[in-house]
């Protein structure tokens, strides 16, 4: 197992330690997390919880651009079918579904690809500026009580364990 790697009962309540899970600074933010059957407060600076909370703002504007581009894709499907085919064609509702989806579906899927591409030379000259969340609840196949979480700071996992006295 991994350094930065805990595996944690998703029934037990968890001690975090209040310093900042990316910078170990004290910590004056609490940011909830979903984390698979955990839905804790995680522990954030100032400073830190700022830069998560961008990443996550940019990243969920990515996915709402996504979404209009795609309906907007399902729309230009269906009326290239009134075009040609005169409204009557969208009472058949094999094509014109199968048009709208797959528009939405092209085309919202196509944007996002794109748009994460574009993010990313974004996302490295504005490093500074956005953080990825200080800890992720690893995704297990088997289904069971235990949760790997998985720190992006190897000492704050250390101090995680201390706190819950965890292997």
């Amino acid at each position: 197992m991994r350094k930065n790697t805990v595996k944690v009962s998703t029934g037990e309540d968890l001690v975090w330690p209040q310093v900042c899970v990316l910078c170990l600074k004290p910590a004056t933010q609490d940011h909830i997390d979903v984390m698979g059957a955990l839905n804790d407060r995680i522990p954030y600076c100032d400073d830190c919880f700022g830069k998560v909370r961008r990443l996550e703002d940019w990243i969920g504007g990515a996915i709402i651009i996504a979404a209009v581009i795609g309906l907007i894709g399902a729309l230009m499907g269906l009326i290239g079918i009134v075009v040609q085919k005169g409204w009557a064609e969208l009472l058949h509702i094999g094509q014109s579904s199968i048009v709208a989806f797959g528009g939405a579906l092209i085309f919202g899927v196509g944007s996002y690809v794109l748009l994460r591409i574009l993010f990313l030379p974004i996302h490295l000259v504005f490093h500074s500026k956005l953080a990825r969340p200080g800890v992720k609840a690893r995704k297990v196949k088997e289904r069971g009580s235990v949760t790997p979480l998985r720190f992006t700071n190897v000492e704050y996992a250390e101090l995680f364990r201390e706190a819950n006295d965890l292997a």
